[in-house]
């Protein structure tokens, strides 16, 4: 009964021209390279006019960073102040650029007209982190490479992970079980002409695994695990080996770089690891979720309530008698939370500009969609169907899902990623490389309205996602003051600030990072066909071709 309503809740934490390494728009970072400025850019505008897209429409997907946004950001590497303080200028610096100064910067930016004649033999492993909820999304991240994939590697590590296993938390079970491996990590490879240029590997979260909640170092320990696993099973030697983190699984890949020079568990493979790529990554954490823990939001107000539930909620223990007046107290609890709730969801208002552009933010999931999460979730794993010989089991999985989807939420605050930066510290010599999103420009009047936000490769109005996340978008504004926003991220949080990194911990080295650039979409669009389910289309963005330029990218770098 509470999961589906947790997921469409919380599913919006979910939670580019090329700047390489030593370019002059490099933040904080070392001389110019400007021979390798704009190469993802133009990869990636390659490769979706490979996939069928053409020229006019791929203006509205890539943009370029102005120079005035690099130089007003590039202004911030003398911190004083309190360290919010720092973000919060971060924000003002960008808030008065919108999607269409970017875009028009871009008509002026020129692609290249061919790929590096370079031949590598430098054929890197990308090793793909999901964002936090994933594992209650069908269409997990770029799954158009993954499923179904004729890729050479695809075939390889099928036969390489047959037969093994690793162990999964069951909320089921309440414990770890077996697993097998090869759906645990999904492999492809991204070929050219029969070479592989790069090969992929995602690590998948099974349904209610909750590997995607619960803490970054929770998830890091995990993934290191499996990591283990899958290098003893695979040849890594020779291979560059990347990191690439979307949304939430940025802070993850982070989590699990700090602690390359001393993992959780010996792990050879760690002496490989060349770099991290964040794809729209929460790295100074979110402003919607700051406002989850805000109680005089709307937001804030439903969390506290679930929290509050999960909190009080007793097992029945005792005489039958004493376990019907438990039974009874609890029912009570959860009637007076959902009044709560449903008080809380009744002061979200939709804002004008909603109207102005003819969405309906009121659309619902398909009932087959919410069925299957309810029926897999509920009666699988709450075991519904013995609600009253297995109550207490309920209780202790309700407590167990409300409590991680909580520290999951509170690792994308501020307050939370600002503590991480000052308890962390990156190996120096690592490459980090990160990439922004943002949707089209607000629509301030009733004749205001961006043409681009109609733009058929970046926007599907028929779609569920699309409202909800242009009402989230609205939402993020009014929090943060910035336009330049994704719906769950502002662009000012999704860039790397060395300088502050060892402003907040001295004992940081300097190291390398390099904006890639902005994409000109969803936060849900970079990564997913859909994360909410429905007939009524996908969200349109060429996402293959950006892992095609991606990995032409990363192979290339010395």
């Amino acid at each position: 009964m509470k999961l589906p309503f947790i997921f469409f809740m919380l599913l919006t934490m979910q939670c580019t021209s090329a700047l390489p390494i030593g370019s002059k728009h490099s933040l904080n970072s070392s001389p110019p390279h400007q021979n390798q400025y704009e190469k993802l850019r133009s990869y990636f505008y390659h490769e979706a006019g490979y996939d069928g897209v053409l020229n006019d429409e791929q203006k509205g997907l890539f943009f370029s960073y102005p120079e005035m946004v690099f130089d007003r950001l590039e202004n911030l590497s003398t911190v004083t102040g309190t360290e919010p303080d720092f973000l919060m200028r971060a924000d003002r610096a960008v808030s008065t650029f919108k999607a269409s100064d970017l875009w028009r910067n871009s008509q002026s930016t020129p692609v290249l007209t061919k790929y590096s004649d370079q031949k590598s033999s430098n054929v890197p492993i990308i090793i793909i982190f999901p964002g936090i909820m994933g594992e209650f999304v069908h269409h997990f991240p770029f799954d158009e490479i993954f499923s179904p994939s004729e890729s050479q590697f695809a075939a390889e590590w099928q036969r390489l992970a047959q037969n093994n296993y690793d162990e999964v938390y069951s909320l089921k079970e309440m414990k770890k079980v077996p697993y097998p491996l090869s759906d645990l990590v999904l492999g492809a490879s991204v070929d050219v002409e029969a070479k592989v240029v790069a090969k992929l590997l995602f690590l998948k979260p099974p349904l209610l695994s909750l590997e995607t909640l619960g803490t970054v170092e929770e998830n890091s320990s995990v993934y290191f695990q499996r990591l283990n696993k899958v290098f003893s099973l695979l040849p890594w030697q020779k291979s560059p080996i990347y990191f690439l983190g979307y949304s939430r699984g940025a802070n993850v890949a982070l989590e699990m770089a700090s602690k390359l020079d001393s993992p959780p568990q010996e792990a050879l493979w760690a002496s490989q690891v060349k770099g991290v790529v964040s794809l729209v990554g929460s790295l100074w954490g979110s402003h919607l979720a700051d406002d989850a823990f805000n109680t005089d939001k709307p937001t804030g107000m439903m969390v506290a309530s679930l929290k509050n539930l999960a909190d009080s909620l007793t097992p029945a223990e005792g005489s039958p008698r004493e376990k019907a007046h438990t039974a009874l107290a609890n029912a009570t609890e959860i009637a007076t939370k959902l009044r709560e709730l449903l008080s809380a969801t009744h002061q979200t208002t939709p804002q004008e500009a909603l109207k102005w552009e003819n969405l309906n933010t009121l659309v619902l999931p398909e009932f087959g969609f919410v069925w299957d999460i309810a029926t897999d979730a509920l009666l699988d794993n709450f075991k519904m169907q013995k609600f009253i010989t297995d109550y207490n089991g309920n209780v202790a999985r309700f407590k167990i899902v409300i409590n991680k989807i909580y520290e999951g939420t509170r690792s994308l605050t501020t307050a939370e990623r600002l503590r991480w930066w000052k308890n962390n510290q990156l190996p120096a010599h690592l490459k980090y490389f990160s990439t922004s999103a943002t949707m089209g420009d607000p629509t301030l009047s009733a004749d205001s309205y961006w043409p681009l936000n109609d733009n058929p490769l970046a926007v599907n109005k028929n779609s569920i996602d699309y409202p909800f996340l242009r009402k989230s978008y609205y939402d993020l504004l009014d929090s943060s003051g910035v336009m330049l926003n994704d719906s769950q991220m502002t662009l000012s949080r999704t860039v790397f600030y060395p300088s502050f990194h060892r402003t907040l911990n001295p004992s940081q080295l300097p190291y390398e990072t390099a904006s890639l650039g902005v994409l000109g979409i969803s936060h849900w669009s970079i990564a997913l066909q859909q994360a909410i389910e429905s007939s009524h289309g996908r969200n349109p963005f060429p996402r293959a071709a950006l892992i095609r330029a991606l990995s032409k990218f990363l192979s290339e770098l010395d």
